[in-house]
């Protein structure tokens, strides 16, 4: 199952962080599917 490793890798990369973060898995079937992803940071700088 992708969905659990991509989790687990992403749970070992940010552990010491703990961001908000929603994983959906799509099994979408054919080329014709568009995905957006957005995304919202605060960067101290």
């Amino acid at each position: 199952m992708i969905g659990k490793k991509v989790a687990e890798a992403h749970g070992r990369r940010f552990k010491d962080i703990n961001p908000a973060n929603t994983l959906v898995q799509a099994n979408l079937v054919g080329d014709d599917y568009l995905v957006e992803i957005e995304a919202e940071a605060i960067l101290n700088e």
